[in-house]
This record gives C-alpha cells, sequence and structure tokens, in this order.
C-alpha cells in the first residue's frame, strides 16, 4: 500500500516542474497538484513510448530521469509560450463542494480497493499511470 501511495506521490513530483509555471500561479494549490499529477502521467506515459522505441530496457532510473527531462522541457516551453490561458469565470461554491466529495469518495474508494486486495494485479499497481493516458 505504501509502495502505491508512494508512486502516485512521484508522479506529482514528476510533474512539478509544469505545475509551477508561472501560466498556473493564479489557481489554487489543489488544482495545481492536480495539474502536476497529470502532467507526470502523460510525461510518464510519453517516456515509456520514447524509452521503447529506442530499445532501452526499463528501469526505474531510466523511466525516472527520461520522465523528469520531458516534464522540464514542457515547463520551460510553456514558460516561454505566448498563450493565454483563460481565466475561470466566476466560482461556482456548490459545484466545486460536490466535486470535492465526489472526488475525495474516489480517492477513498480506490484506497480501499488496493487495502482490501481486490486490486492487487500488478498490472493495475504499477502500470496504472501509464494506463491512464
Amino acid at each position: 500500500m505504501i509502495g502505491f501511495v508512494a508512486s502516485l506521490a512521484a508522479l506529482v513530483l514528476l510533474g512539478a516542474p509544469i505545475a509551477i509555471s508561472k501560466r498556473f500561479r493564479g489557481l489554487g494549490v489543489p488544482a495545481r497538484i492536480a495539474i502536476a499529477f497529470a502532467s507526470g502521467t502523460v510525461a510518464l506515459t510519453v517516456a515509456a513510448i520514447l524509452v521503447a522505441l529506442v530499445h532501452i530496457q526499463w528501469n526505474t532510473a531510466v523511466l525516472t530521469l527520461a520522465t523528469l527531462s520531458i516534464s522540464i522541457a514542457a515547463g520551460v516551453l510553456l514558460a516561454r509560450s505566448r498563450l493565454d490561458l483563460p481565466r475561470p469565470a466566476d466560482r461556482n461554491v456548490p459545484v466545486a463542494v460536490a466535486a470535492m466529495i465526489l472526488a475525495t469518495l474516489a480517492v477513498l474508494f480506490l484506497f480501499a480497493a488496493v487495502w482490501s486486495g481486490r486490486a492487487t494485479s500488478p498490472d493495475f499497481v504499477y502500470f496504472w499511470g501509464v494506463k491512464a493516458a
């Protein structure tokens, strides 16, 4: 269970170079964590595909370095781009509260499934990030 949670946290850390871009400074911490998680997941997927295409044997160090390189490069490109991101309209608090409750329930259900042993397939636990994208 600890390894699974650590792998999810690692995706956030690997996507952090994108999430700390000045483009996302106006967003709150939960939004930036979500951006870091999604970015880390996509960067890991791209890194895994590129490593496979050049016939390098996968290991943790190779995928970590490749993912971090992709994430840093994307963060630099995003910071240099002139793309204007749309600003959110007025905030709808009831919708935000409902979304947070649903997201919390989904994460709790995921942890309960992993903890109870119903989702201990190595395919699910170890390749979840790659398949998410």
